[in-house]
């Protein structure tokens, strides 16, 4: 009997150490509105994903070539380089939430054109490269908000919890939507991916508004090109951060552009086709 008891404490003791190690992965999800943002991270990066496979594949049948699909992805690299320290800014000024629905409603609209350009046939390079270069930019501006939003939302303390999380709904949303985006391609054509697209987009919109809480800017603020040289400032005079930035930029250049060329290599390498380029995708994810 004194065993079972003994037993049996041991089995309890197990089942408590398993939900407090379980609620401490979940840290960030005890704020409630934090749930809200992830659910809206979750949709717009799988919109994301979904466009970017699209992208690919549909420069590759407008031009025949891996070069172009190259720089169409570059350009949105450099617009999200290049307008990453205004983005900042700009995160910094105004209510983030408002920001970041502002910009997926961009996103969306634009997926939507694009898909609209793709099933009426009118859509051609230039196209390609101009709205290339406008995602880079939005996407300067939504990674800043993000971070800080959920900064706010759940303080320092559960805040490396909610970046892993984070990066957690960015990798199942990579799964799901390149599964997503290789079944359309090849069922229904570019176009339908894209819209498709489009409309995750307004859903991850959607779950913003159910965030509650002040997320206003300071009243007191600098000009904005002022508070922009500060910021860069700062960070030129911070070797540690600086160093960290080089790193980043060096990783996001070179350690995943062979997510680009995902198109060539399931088109023209292992002849698979667009349901082969999703599940090449999905085990990135994965």
């Amino acid at each position: 009997e004194r065993d079972a008891v003994q037993q049996s404490n041991s089995s309890f003791a197990r089942r408590v150490a398993r939900r407090a190690g379980l609620s401490r992965l979940l840290l960030a999800f005890e704020v409630v509105p934090f749930r809200w943002l992830w659910s809206s991270i979750l949709f717009s990066s799988m919109s994301m994903s979904v466009r970017m496979l699209a992208q690919g594949w549909l420069v590759l049948e407008i031009t025949d070539s891996p070069f172009w699909v190259g720089v169409v992805a570059g350009l949105q690299g450099l617009g999200q380089v290049g307008f990453g320290a205004f983005g900042g800014t700009i995160a910094d000024r105004f209510d983030k939430r408002k920001v970041l629905a502002i910009v997926n409603s961009g996103n969306g609209g634009i997926a939507i054109l694009t898909g609209v350009l793709v099933i009426t046939g009118y859509i051609e390079l230039w196209h390609m490269l101009v709205i290339a270069l406008a995602q880079g930019l939005l996407i300067a501006i939504q990674l800043p908000a993000t971070n800080s939003l959920a900064y706010q939302i759940v303080g320092p303390q559960r805040l490396l919890n909610a970046m892993a999380t984070r990066v957690v709904a960015l990798n199942i949303s990579r799964v799901i939507g390149s599964l997503i985006a290789g079944a359309l391609i090849s069922q229904y054509g570019i176009g339908s991916s894209y819209l498709f697209s489009g409309v995750s987009f307004v859903v991850g919109m959607g779950f913003l508004w159910f965030i509650r809480g002040s997320f206003q800017a300071p009243s007191k603020r600098e000009p904005f090109w002022q508070a922009t040289g500060q910021g860069l400032k700062y960070i030129w005079g911070a070797p540690n951060i600086r160093r960290l930035l080089l790193l980043s930029l060096f990783i996001e250049t070179f350690g995943f552009s062979h997510i680009v060329l995902l198109p060539v290599m399931a088109r023209d390498v292992l002849h698979v086709g667009a349901a082969g380029l999703g599940y090449l995708s999905a085990a990135s994810g994965i």
